[in-house]
């Protein structure tokens, strides 16, 4: 006896939805990702956050900066939130694309364990604009990622 494939695929469907809902009553457990990366829509340069782990557990974050085509800057990160508190050195990011902007990262900082459900962490680029004679640097506004189930 042959079985159409519109019936097949409803079969299909059928066996997947059972084995996900006998998944939920038997306490398999869920992953959710908490993986997020992001900056803020501003001029660049500006400040952008990559945030790794699973549910709640962080397991990494890095800091980055948004660039320009052709944009070369001069700063650190300044890594913050709930148990979080990283500042890198300064380092030059350059963007060789003569036509796109480019996100670049600076090093990755180890934070593996859990945070609370709705915190955040937080990146701020910091730009060195000094010159010989005088420091200066210019904080660029914070990208956050808050942290869910």
């Amino acid at each position: 006896m042959s079985v159409p494939n519109r019936a097949r695929r409803r079969m299909a469907s059928g066996v997947a939805v059972l084995g996900f809902m006998g998944g939920l009553l038997l306490g398999a457990p869920l992953t959710v990702s908490a993986s997020a990366q992001g900056c803020v829509q501003e001029k660049e340069p500006s400040s952008c956050v990559r945030v790794s782990g699973t549910g709640l557990t962080v397991d990494s974050v890095a800091g980055g900066v948004l660039l320009s085509p052709q944009q070369r800057v001069l700063g650190h990160y300044h890594i913050y939130g709930m148990g979080v508190d990283f500042t890198s050195g300064d380092a030059l990011y350059v963007n060789e694309s003569t036509y796109f902007p480019d996100t670049r990262f600076g090093p990755t900082y180890a934070v593996n364990r859990d945070l609370p459900d709705g915190s955040q962490v937080c990146s701020s680029f910091i730009e060195n604009t000094s010159d010989r004679y005088s420091p200066a640097y210019k904080v660029h506004a914070p990208m956050c990622e808050t942290i869910h189930r």
